[in-house]
């Protein structure tokens, strides 16, 4: 990449001509630059450089008309996809997926479940440091409900929310609930809290030193 690419706005210069279509007036660029005499000097750059053409037109008062050349649209469509990686979440992640601790979370709803998805209330000034949250459902055309989603033990013996309504590790309560921040600080602040006894598999406070089901003394 010549030269004139690798200076202060130049990169400004050919993506906002690529945005207007390929052609714009030189005023129309010059806030990409510090000021006009910079632009002047970085549009002769460019097109030295094979990036642009400059046209002027003499109608009343001078004015000049830049158009992109194809060698110009190839960098600017790269710094064009470049831009838009960067503007996309922070850590890129698949539609549908959150990351927690290292772990991938299925949150996908249906195009049904994200529509009375609206309709759920989740009560965070309810025990939000224990091991549920309560959560009011009044879904138009159904019975309203309110029920707890907790932080319970898989069959693989790894924390998960269960949703007592549906009984449920995976239902869209699930996964709605995933979502919402207060509900990843609950689950990380209570995977650090409790003990889990190897010999019954029993749940205890952090600070016990015995299980409080069998006895078993705790690691």
């Amino acid at each position: 990449m010549e030269d004139s690419l690798d200076r202060r706005y130049a990169k400004a210069v050919l993506l906002n001509l690529y945005k207007l279509g390929g052609t714009a007036k030189k005023v129309d660029l010059v806030s990409s630059t510090s000021g006009w005499n910079a632009l002047t000097q970085l549009l002769v750059e460019l097109k030295n450089d094979g990036y642009i053409d400059i046209s002027e037109h003499i109608l009343g008062r001078r004015t000049y008309e830049i158009k992109i050349t194809d060698k110009g649209r190839a960098v600017a469509r790269k710094f064009k996809e470049a831009e838009e990686v960067a503007e996309s979440p922070a850590d890129q992640e698949a539609e549908g997926v959150i990351h927690i601790d290292g772990e991938e979370i299925n949150v996908a709803l249906t195009p049904e479940e994200r529509e009375n998805s609206k309709y759920l209330k989740f009560l965070f000034h309810f025990n939000v440091m224990d091991n549920h949250i309560t959560v009011e459902e009044a879904v138009p055309g159904k019975r309203s409900r309110i029920f707890n989603i907790y932080v319970k033990q898989n069959g693989h013996g790894i924390f998960r929310l269960w949703c007592e309504a549906d009984d449920s590790y995976q239902c869209w309560h699930v996964r709605e609930a995933w979502t919402y921040p207060q509900v990843q600080k609950m689950m990380t602040q209570y995977k650090g809290k409790v003990k889990v006894c190897q010999v019954c598999g029993s749940e205890n406070p952090e600070r016990a030193k015995f299980c409080m089901e069998c006895g078993a003394k705790l690691e």
